[in-house]
C-alpha cells in the first residue's frame, strides 16, 4: 500500500469530507428529534468539532515547524516546496470544514434553544478561518519561491521575503487565539449567570 496514504495531511482530505457530512446528518436529524435526543445529537457533533479543531490545530501546528525551513540556508528545493504546498491544501480543506462545522454546529444548538452552546461553537468558525487565510498566504509564498507565480523570487531572497509574512501570521494567529478563547470564556460566564438568574 502507498504510504502517502498514512500521511496526516491525506488522512486531513479525508477527514474534511467525512466532517462535513457527519455534521450535516447529526445536525439534519437534530432538527426532526425529540429533545433529550436532539441533545444528545449535537453533544457529539460539539465533540466531533473540538476533535476536529484539535487535530487542524495539531497538523497546523506540524506544518509550521517544517515551513521554519524557509528561513534557513540553503533554501529549500522546489520539490520540498511542492511538498509544503500540498500540505498547505489539506490545511485549507480541512479548515473549511471546520467553518462549515461550527457554523452548522451553531445553527442546531440555536434552534434547540441552546444559544450559548451555539455561540460557542460558532466561535470555532474564527480559528477555521484564521487557519485557512494563513494557508492561502503561505501557499502563495511558496507558489512564487518555486516559480509557479508570475513574480517569482530571485535565489537568495527567500528568508528575507518569507520572515516578516511569516512574522505576520504567527502574530496574528496568537491573537485570534486569545480572542477566541477570551469570548469563549465570557460566554460560558454568562451562561452560568444567566441560569443562577
Amino acid at each position: 500500500m502507498n504510504p502517502s496514504f498514512f500521511s496526516p495531511y491525506f488522512l486531513a482530505g479525508i477527514l474534511a469530507g467525512a466532517f462535513f457530512f457527519l455534521t450535516a446528518a447529526l445536525v439534519g436529524l437534530s432538527l426532526f428529534a425529540e429533545p433529550s435526543g436532539k441533545k444528545k445529537l449535537l453533544q457529539a457533533q460539539s465533540v466531533a468539532l473540538g476533535l476536529v479543531t484539535v487535530f487542524l490545530l495539531w497538523l497546523s501546528a506540524d506544518l509550521w515547524t517544517s515551513l521554519q525551513g524557509l528561513l534557513e540556508a540553503p533554501e529549500p528545493m522546489k520539490p520540498t516546496l511542492d511538498g509544503w504546498g500540498k500540505r498547505l491544501v489539506s490545511i485549507m480543506v480541512l479548515g473549511i470544514s471546520v467553518v462549515f462545522g461550527s457554523l452548522i454546529t451553531g445553527f442546531g444548538w440555536v434552534r434547540a434553544g441552546k444559544a450559548g452552546n451555539g455561540i460557542r461553537s460558532v466561535l470555532w468558525a474564527l480559528i477555521g478561518v484564521r487557519m485557512v487565510i494563513s494557508a492561502v498566504t503561505m501557499n502563495d509564498l511558496l507558489a512564487s519561491a518555486s516559480g509557479h507565480a508570475e513574480e517569482s523570487i530571485a535565489d537568495g531572497e527567500l528568508a528575507g521575503v518569507a520572515a516578516p509574512i511569516m512574522a505576520g501570521l504567527q502574530s496574528s494567529l496568537i491573537l485570534w487565539t486569545w480572542v477566541v478563547v477570551t469570548a469563549f470564556a465570557l460566554s460560558v460566564m454568562a451562561t452560568v449567570f444567566m441560569r443562577k438568574n
